[in-house]
């Protein structure tokens, strides 16, 4: 769990999404660590054992026991989204608010999806692949390296079972039982079913707000930094 910026402010905790690490809000610590605490924890993706619920629990027990009822901020993208939902889903009044970025909440139930993940692990031991992905999320040339040696560290069932835990999650019940103030974000051009989550999400939580990062795909805080910054802190300041 990194720390930056003076314990006494507001806190704000930062979760990546899948295939990247800590490192991917670089943009986001920089522009609120003046006004903030920020912590970014390294999610256990690469357990081959990993669970979006059990680390949910984890961070939630994490948090009670550093800050009690000191109130934190959640910034999710991705599966640290989906991590996210689970958090306040477990415990709905722990938090200030939460930022929810790009969260599939739409179980896939593909039969031919099992297959296809076993054909697309090879591909994640492939610099010129890892390239060809790091350009479609926009990751900055000065992290390909180490987006690159994190994709390396991914066994086939590590692999798979991150998959799998991102591609049939559920947004527990208990998650539209909160009344903390919740933004919901997206790119106008990711998948249709990330933009129907969105939609589902949207329409069922009570104190909630959305914004869609127009011409962008699943990689709005890195290709949209300033503007995902912006969005942020104008929401924060209207919030908290």
């Amino acid at each position: 769990m990194e720390p930056y910026g003076d314990t006494k402010k507001p806190c704000l905790l930062f979760l990546h999404g899948g295939g990247v690490g800590g490192w991917m809000w670089e943009e986001q610590i920089q522009y609120f660590k003046k006004d903030y605490f920020i912590l970014v924890p390294e999610l256990p993706l690469t357990d081959p054992h990993f669970s979006i619920q059990q680390t949910a629990l984890e961070l939630n027990e994490l948090m009670r026991e550093f800050y009690g009822n000191h109130k934190v901020t959640l910034v999710g993208f991705s599966i640290g989204a989906q991590i996210s939902l689970a958090m306040v889903g477990n415990s709905p009044n722990q938090y200030n608010a939460a930022m929810i970025n790009s969260a599939l909440a739409i179980p896939i139930q593909n039969k031919v999806m099992d297959s296809t993940l076993k054909y697309s692990y090879p591909l994640t031991r492939s610099r010129m692949f890892a390239k060809l992905q790091a350009k479609s999320m926009a990751v900055p040339k000065q992290h390909f390296n180490t987006y690159y040696e994190q994709s390396l560290e991914f066994t086939k069932e590590a692999f798979l079972n991150m998959m799998k835990e991102n591609m049939s999650f559920q947004v527990p019940k208990t998650f539209f039982e909160t009344k903390i103030p919740i933004l919901f974000t997206i790119g106008s051009k990711e998948q249709k079913i990330v933009r129907q989550s969105f939609e589902i999400l949207n329409t069922n939580t009570e104190n909630s707000r959305s914004y869609i990062f127009e011409k962008v795909g699943h990689n709005a805080p890195f290709i949209a930094a300033n503007e995902f910054n912006r969005v942020l802190e104008k929401w924060l300041e209207e919030v908290l």
